[in-house]
């Protein structure tokens, strides 16, 4: 498994380093290695214009991980929602529909939206988990608590074994 946990808006990115990245991401995934990428923590506009869709998580051959948080009492989770954080600077997820690459198979009966121009429509993400920093996981480190986020994926758009 490898895991990425950066990227930028697709139009950030040019064609050639987009197809060159993908290529590798294909290659890996015919070998059989799966690649978790990490759908933004600067939202749908992902820190540009509009409504942006991050790069590679948009390759339909990784595993795009969005994010969530848990609203829960005592130790019962009661509520898990998408991580929307931005008006308080605290972040929130990544997502929306690729301009860039199609519907991929194992999305097709998700339906994922029309993009903003032809050619695009892969849905982003794939999965998502806890991923906001207030309702993360408390752990002890060096004897030291905190909270952080560590997503347990669960399936949006069907199970990565489809693909």
């Amino acid at each position: 498994m490898i895991s990425i946990s950066w990227g930028g808006p697709e139009s950030s990115w040019t064609a050639q380093a987009m197809s060159a990245l993908d290529a590798a991401c294909q290659s890996a995934a015919a070998l059989g290695i799966t690649i978790t990428v990490a759908a933004g923590d600067n939202g749908s506009s992902d820190g540009a214009t509009g409504n942006n869709v991050d790069f590679p998580a948009s390759s339909p051959h990784v595993l795009a991980c969005g994010g969530t948080t848990l609203i829960g009492s005592g130790g019962t989770i009661t509520s898990e929602v998408v991580w929307n954080e931005q008006a308080s600077n605290e972040g929130a997820t990544g997502g929306g529909v690729s301009n860039v690459f199609p519907l991929p198979s194992f999305q097709a009966n998700a339906n994922v939206p029309a993009p903003s121009v032809s050619g695009g429509r892969r849905g982003v993400p794939d999965v998502a988990g806890d991923a906001d920093p207030v309702t993360g996981y408390q752990v002890r480190v060096d004897g030291q608590s905190l909270v952080i986020a560590a997503p347990v994926p669960w399936p949006r758009f069907g199970p990565a074994s489809s693909r």
